[in-house]
């Protein structure tokens, strides 16, 4: 990093810049915003009106516009001082604002995060809520970079692990790991959970923006027009790719279903994430009881 860039950078950020040799890209909020505080007030109110909107609607909180602003403004602090730059592969903002609003709102008392990758979600789900208990399960921690003092780490699948803990209604597992939606759904019932935030949730006739999302998705789930052995075939980055429907699993988790809400997608409006192409269809998900 030479003399100009570190004038340009922000202090805080330096040394991390420094020592990893890499850099946010520019639709990033460490990188690029306003100056004035009535500048940076409108565009959070533009932000926190779709999340409002949102949250009211399908969590059923009744939260002010003031109210949803404060939580936009404090998940831009803990992102700006998020412990790395780089987190390639892993949340981008839109999904990052949508993590961090959900626990902030939904307050669980123990989170299940499965696919955890360098430890973005870990740290924003810790800060959204420090008094929540949190169990990171990954195939791999080689990738790790941030380690939450509130999480218990588990280097295997989630599956047939047996918590101490009682699950409530209220707590939340969120999936992130590219596994079959249908079998995660039918997991977690079992354990207890009725709230899940599930990544890579495109509707049927979107899969041509996907390589490879995790069949079925919970938005197929829902789609009355598929039949058992239905065969779904599309382009993605000119290959050929094709998934055959599985009805018997598909309906189990079918009954257990009660919604699939994919988050607003707050890139065009923020313009942070616009680079990297963000919206992977994060959805709130709802079991039966």
């Amino acid at each position: 990093m030479g003399l100009i860039d570190f004038l340009k950078y922000p202090l805080h950020l330096y040394r991390k810049a420094y020592s990893k040799g890499v850099y946010s890209p520019w639709d990033d909020p460490e990188r690029s915003y306003m100056l004035d505080p009535k500048h940076q007030s409108l565009l959070i109110e533009e932000i926190a009106g779709e999340i409002q909107v949102f949250s009211n609607a399908k969590f059923g909180t009744k939260l002010s516009l003031a109210e949803a602003a404060t939580i936009v403004e404090n998940f831009l602090d803990v992102y700006r001082n998020k412990p790395f730059l780089d987190n390639q592969g892993g949340s981008p903002f839109t999904n990052a604002l949508a993590v961090f609003f959900s626990i902030r709102v939904l307050k669980p008392k123990v989170i299940v995060e499965s696919g955890v990758w360098k430890g973005m979600t870990t740290y924003l789900m810790h800060k959204a809520n420090p008094d929540a208990k949190i169990h990171c399960f990954d195939l791999s921690f080689g990738k790790l970079e941030y380690r939450c003092p509130m999480a218990e780490y588990h280097e295997h699948d989630w599956g047939k692990y047996e918590f101490t803990e009682e699950i409530s209604a209220d707590d939340v597992a969120f999936f992130d790991c590219h596994v079959d939606h249908s079998l995660r759904i039918l997991e977690a019932h079992k354990k207890g959970f009725r709230q899940l935030i599930v990544d890579d949730n495109p509707p049927l006739h979107k899969l041509y923006s996907f390589g490879l999302p995790p069949f079925p998705t919970a938005d197929m789930i829902l789609n009355e027009d598929l039949k058992d052995g239905e065969k779904i075939r599309w382009v993605w980055n000119t290959k050929n790719k094709e998934y055959t429907v599985d009805g018997k699993r598909f309906n189990e988790a079918k009954s257990l279903l009660l919604s699939s809400d994919a988050f607003p997608e707050v890139s065009s409006t923020s313009r942070y994430g616009v680079k990297r192409g963000t919206h992977s269809f994060l959805s709130y998900v709802t079991l039966s009881s």
